[in-house]
């Protein structure tokens, strides 16, 4: 995605193509394989789908929500597929090269309090 605007609680289906200066509302939905050509502004709430995208109709709070479900729904088994791969790296290495550093730190001004207390 390049110089595109996506607002919050908007949906972008899978395998969907988003071109340049695309403006998607909030709340609406641009379906799966969709190409939303350059320049094109979707409306709050409204479904656009096709090649190239065209409004579909407008979002009413039952679509919506029952996507936004379905959509936690398939994150989180995502997230349960994945995660065996990715907890055990977590982010320990930032915490190391942080410890690294403030170790050098230290010693590097026990050095320079040791310099300067001799001379």
């Amino acid at each position: 995605l390049r110089s595109c605007t996506i607002q919050r609680y908007a949906i972008v289906g899978n395998c969907s193509i988003i071109e340049e200066n695309v403006f998607v509302g909030e709340a609406s939905i641009v379906e799966p394989k969709s190409v939303v050509p350059a320049g094109t502004e979707i409306p709050t709430g409204q479904i656009w789908g096709g090649n190239p995208a065209k409004f579909k109709g407008n979002v009413d709070k039952f679509t919506f929500s029952d996507r936004g479900n379905e959509m936690r729904r398939m994150t989180n088994q995502i997230r349960k597929w994945y995660q065996p791969m990715y907890l055990p790296y977590s982010l320990a290495w930032l915490e190391k090269e942080a410890l690294t550093r403030k170790r050098e730190r230290e010693v590097a001004e026990a050095e320079f309090s040791s310099r300067t207390q001799e001379g």
